[in-house]
This record gives C-alpha cells, sequence and structure tokens, in this order.
C-alpha cells in the first residue's frame, strides 16, 4: 500500500494510515504512522513506531520516537509541534516548539519488572521544563508499585508524592 515503510510480514495488523472524511467525501485528518521492526530471533520481531505524521485543517504535527532494540523500553519521544508533511512519512521542521520527553529505566532481573524510574521533559534548546522521579516498592524494585513521585518544581526543588498500597 501507499506510504508503507520498509514492509515486512511482522507489521501486519498495524495501522499505518488513518484518514477521517467528512459527508462530501474529503479528507479532513490523516495520521501517518511510521512502523520499524527489528528481527530478535528467527521468525520473531519487535515492532515499533518510528513517527506519527497528523495532517489536518491545512497544518501537520509529528512525534518521532526512539525505542531500545534490545529492552523494547521507550527511551525519547520527540513531539515536533507544526511541521511540513513533504509527504506522509517525511517531515521537516518549522518553528521552535518541538519539545523531547526522555525516559531512564529500572529492571528487577528476578521479578521480571521493568519500570520507568526518571521521565524528563525538555524544550527545543534542551532545557528541562518538568521531570519525574519515581521510587518503587519503597525503594526495593518488586512489585513495580510506584511509592514515591518527585516533580520537579524549579532548581533542585521537587514535590513529593507518596502513596501506600493494601497487601495480603
Amino acid at each position: 500500500g501507499n506510504y508503507e515503510y520498509n514492509d515486512n510480514v511482522s507489521k501486519i495488523g498495524k495501522v499505518y494510515r488513518t484518514d477521517t472524511i467528512n459527508s462530501a467525501s474529503s479528507t479532513i485528518k490523516r495520521v501517518t504512522t511510521k512502523w520499524d521492526s527489528y528481527a530478535t530471533s528467527s521468525d520473531r520481531y519487535f515492532v515499533y513506531p518510528l513517527q506519527t505524521v497528523t495532517e489536518h485543517d491545512g497544518t501537520a504535527e509529528a512525534i518521532s520516537y526512539t525505542y531500545s532494540t534490545f529492552t523494547g523500553n521507550l527511551s525519547d519521544k520527540a513531539e515536533w509541534g507544526t511541521v511540513t508533511a513533504s509527504t506522509p512519512l517525511a517531515f521537516s521542521d518549522t518553528g521552535n516548539d518541538k519539545r523531547t520527553t526522555f525516559y531512564t529505566y529500572n529492571k528487577n532481573t528476578t521479578t521480571n519488572v521493568t519500570v520507568p524510574t526518571n521521565i524528563t521533559l525538555k524544550d527545543q534548546s534542551g532545557t528541562k521544563v518538568a521531570e519525574q522521579i519515581i521510587t518503587y516498592d519503597g525503594g526495593t524494585l518488586s512489585k513495580g508499585l510506584p511509592t514515591n513521585i518527585a516533580s520537579w518544581l524549579v532548581s533542585s526543588t521537587y514535590n513529593n508524592s507518596q502513596k501506600s498500597y493494601y497487601s495480603s
């Protein structure tokens, strides 16, 4: 089909384009997702989105993603804001409204639990505008229950939100 990227059997069932059409049969919105795949072993693939371009009302926005093909974790998500879409799979940035979210993870290899421990949002110039530091299970990762979320306010000041869970 049109606008497929590196077509592969592993992507069967992944929606690469969604069109919203009005009663006059005109496309009023198009969302195109660029999927990629990584062969993890014989006949097994990790399939993940590289980018999404949304076109509507004469404008376009884009989001690009970076994943670890080793762990499958999302390492960063760049929201490009307003872009020029030369094709549904290609775009160029047109302004200074990009923002990127970075993710750091911790894994307990005994329980096979992987959780995000730091989520940082930076603006176009790379300046931190938000951050969350997440502690799980009272500081010893086991079940993956967030027990403290420290949200960045300013400088080295964080607001802590603590959670407790019933156990049985």
